[in-house]
């Protein structure tokens, strides 16, 4: 235990604590006891302040136990023999079992064969005054003393062995006298938590009371008791670190010859955390709330006005980027235990909802309390048990709110109202447009949800439901909201008892479809003239130029026609001059060659009138694309 007493802890959700030690002490050594984790962040931030005109010398610590040269290896199975061996060239006097004492200087161990015990083992010690050596059974040895500087390597290695052994020591080095001393450091802490509840009075009306308790939860992770204590709780993530300055780091250096050159030592700099900003902001209600009072019959139960005029206990301070609590009595907490600290007694009005949630997979509406953050507390995130009508109504997490925001809490269903969703989407086309040669439909995309509620229960009820907005659908058809945000809107829907409401949303935006003016069809045309989605003028441009595309479409064939045909021809002419290769100008093989040069002149007459269609059609597929380009000129670009 430190010898100067805690006066001041403020804890952080990210893991780390600023202890802060405040008293009066009389010598020339004070020691600080720290555990072996924390020696990090002690020495990146300890600081040492004196009132008076004593000072402070300095500040000396423990070394690690693995930089010491005196450390001893000791195994876990056999230790009597891992210490002898590792004792040798040490003095040593042995208790044996029937001999007298025999001391020496330790050689080393005989191992026996692998079918023998290691009991079996042979010690051999040095007698130097004799100059003679002995051997004994390890099994005879019955105790063992050292006899020069082996016992503090022996001590070491118990220390650095043991893991039990987790305490590390600082000693501020003082001058003569008395001193009023404070000492500040940084040291590892569990995360504190922090927990709600909330009381629901006149739960029938239409604007209940709510009571908004919050507590602090965190642990004494000391070797010491913690009395009467300032404690502050911090919301918020400060940086913070870990940066190893309590092993020593031993740099590689040059081997220089005829010179020793000693390493430069390393250089700690220690530096005072930030010193606690002076409390303000409005103050903080907090009690203690007794179990009873949530159970007990209504006329012992205390009323929302003696629950609410407990004087404040703890206030807030705003700290830049983050909030403080401060309680504002000390706390005593005993080693090894946990405590509560209060935080929040906030009354105020609140509203009392059955909230559906859209497109959440919720079959019920959920029930919720809500109200305004005016505590002049940011709240900090955490679980929050709800007692309605003095019992118990079910749970939640607060989610972190900022001074003046709305706080939403969900913390049961209500089985006895069921929502069924039922969604559906349409397309209409509104509008046509032309563009160069593209016809643009404009059309209209709608989703509409009926949400339809089934009240089970003997009384009216009303249900809000909140339907999330899909951007960029707007709504249109349906009854104004009650409330709106960027994501949500949100009605309310009477349901009578024991019967139905339904509620219809509808939304729609609008999207552009592109048709290239060669895939429309006559019919098409004819529909968009009768649904008066065209005007008669551009129908007949339309139809000019589906026209012109059905000519090039079919010279475009017919080019493909002529050169299938061309190609056949071509076929039957090398077939024929292959013939006429083997066959003799006389007798039959004269005549039938004859035959074949009449068939090879007409294919080329054949190939001759192909080629002048080819020209007449390309002639008229380039009238086509002029005429084709008059009339899309005319058209939007």
């Amino acid at each position: 235990m430190t010898e100067l007493p805690l006066r001041r802890l403020i804890l952080y959700k990210h893991g780390v604590g600023y202890f802060e030690r405040r008293g009066q002490f009389e010598g020339t050594k004070l020691a600080l006891a720290f555990s072996r984790e924390a020696m990090d962040d002690v020495l990146k931030s300890l600081v040492v302040l004196e009132k008076g005109e004593g000072h402070v010398k300095g500040i000396d610590y423990e070394r690690p136990e693995s930089w010491s040269n005196r450390r001893i290896e000791l195994g876990a199975g056999r230790p009597l023999r891992d210490l002898l061996t590792e004792l040798r060239g040490r003095r040593i006097r042995l208790a044996l079992r029937d001999e007298a004492a025999a001391e020496g200087l330790i050689v080393g161990i005989d191992e026996p064969p692998p079918e023998e015990p290691i009991s079996q083992a042979l010690v051999t010690i040095y007698r130097s005054d004799v100059r003679q050596i002995t051997l004994h059974r390890l099994n005879d040895i019955r105790g063992v003393q050292l006899l020069d500087a082996a016992a503090d390597e022996v001590l070491w290695s118990l220390r650095a062995n043991s893991d039990k052994q987790d305490s590390r020591t600082a000693t501020i080095q003082l001058d003569e006298g008395k001193h009023d001393l404070l000492v500040a450091y940084l040291a590892p802490a569990p995360s504190w938590r922090v927990s709600y509840r909330i009381i629901v009075d006149n739960i029938e009306t239409e604007v209940p009371d709510v009571l908004l308790q919050g507590w602090g939860l965190f642990d004494n992770v000391l070797d010491e008791d913690l009395e009467d204590v300032r404690i502050s709780l911090v919301a918020g993530r400060p940086v913070s670190f870990r940066y190893p300055l309590y092993e020593p780091q031993q740099p590689e250096r040059p081997l220089i010859e005829d010179t020793i050159r000693p390493a430069a030592p390393p250089a700690y700099t220690l530096a005072a955390p930030a010193p606690a900003a002076a409390p303000r902001g409005k103050m903080m209600r907090a009690m203690a709330m007794q179990e009873e009072s949530f159970g007990g019959a209504a006329a012992d139960a205390f009323s929302m006005d003696e629950m609410a005029a407990i004087a404040p206990v703890a206030e807030g301070a705003s700290q830049g980027a983050l909030f403080r609590y401060d309680v504002r009595e000390p706390v005593s907490v005993g080693r090894g235990r946990s405590a509560l600290v209060p935080l929040l007694n906030l009354r105020t009005s609140c509203r009392r909802e059955l909230i559906y949630r859209g497109a959440a997979g919720e079959q019920h509406p959920m029930v919720t309390v809500r109200f305004e953050n005016s505590s002049g507390l940011t709240l900090e995130r955490g679980p929050i048990t709800i007692m309605e009508s003095r019992s118990y109504g079910g749970e939640a997490v607060l989610n972190w709110t900022a001074e003046g925001g709305l706080v939403t809490i969900r913390y049961a269903q209500a089985l006895e109202v069921s929502v069924k969703e039922n969604q559906s989407s349409a397309h209409q086309t509104r509008r046509l447009r032309l563009g160069r040669d593209v016809l643009i439909h404009e059309v209209e995309e709608s989703l509409t949800t009926i949400y339809t509620a089934t009240n089970t229960a003997g009384e009216a009820r009303v249900i809000k439901i909140e339907h999330p907005l899909r951007h960029p659908y707007e709504l249109f058809d349906t009854v104004q909201p009650a409330e709106t945000n960027s994501q949500l809107a949100s009605w309310l829907l009477p349901i009578p008892a024991r019967g139905e409401a339904a509620l219809r949303v509808r939304e729609r935006r609008l999207i552009e479809r592109r048709e290239h003016i060669r895939s429309i069809n006559f019919d098409q045309l004819r529909r968009y003239l009768h649904d008066r989605m065209l005007d008669q003028n551009t129908v007949s441009e339309l139809r000019e130029v589906l026209t012109l595309y059905a000519r090039l479409d079919s010279i475009a064939q017919r080019f493909n026609e002529i050169e299938a045909a061309r190609q056949k021809i071509y076929n039957q002419q090398t077939q024929i001059r292959g013939n006429l290769d083997v066959l003799k100008n006389e007798g039959g093989e004269g005549e039938l060659r004859t035959r074949y040069i009449t068939t090879l002149a007409e294919t080329e007459d054949q190939l001759n009138a192909l080629r002048e269609e080819e020209t007449t059609l390309r002639s008229e597929e380039a009238a086509c694309h002029v005429k084709l380009e008059e009339h899309l000129s005319r058209f939007p670009g």
